[in-house]
């Protein structure tokens, strides 16, 4: 009895482990965004979000981008102000985009592409395939 009491509580340990390592759907109240950075120019940090000042509810870090490199997707609760600012350090200079209009559709992933330069950025956020 011993014996299959361990088999049933080994087998229901991996049965949790394989259901939370292959969990990969989107909740419904989220979105993935990831950043294309075409702006010429190393991105060193960025990051998405107004704050919690500014109405987030979480500010989203995609660290370092490469020019002409993309991040990764990161996903983040469908909420304006999550993704309506973004910030960013090139070369020691601390830059933000504010205003970063668009209605996201819940489960999808979007690419929020940076372009400009010497201080004149903009983001444009798009559906991704």
């Amino acid at each position: 009895m011993k014996n299959i009491l361990s088999i049933i509580a080994i087998v229901t340990l991996v049965f949790i482990v394989f259901r939370f390592l292959t969990n990969t759907q989107t909740p419904q109240d989220a979105v993935n965004i990831r950043i294309d950075n075409q702006t010429g120019e190393d991105i060193d940090n960025f990051w998405l979000g107004a704050g919690p000042e500014g109405g987030a509810t979480e500010n989203t870090a995609f660290g370092a981008i490469s020019a002409g490199s993309m991040s990764s997707y990161k996903q983040t609760e469908n909420v304006e102000k999550n993704y309506s600012k973004a910030n960013f350090v090139i070369e020691n200079q601390r830059h933000n985009v504010a205003g970063i209009t668009t209605t996201l559709e819940s489960g999808k992933s979007y690419t929020f592409t940076v372009s400009g330069s010497a201080g004149q950025y903009s983001i444009l956020p798009m559906l991704s395939e």
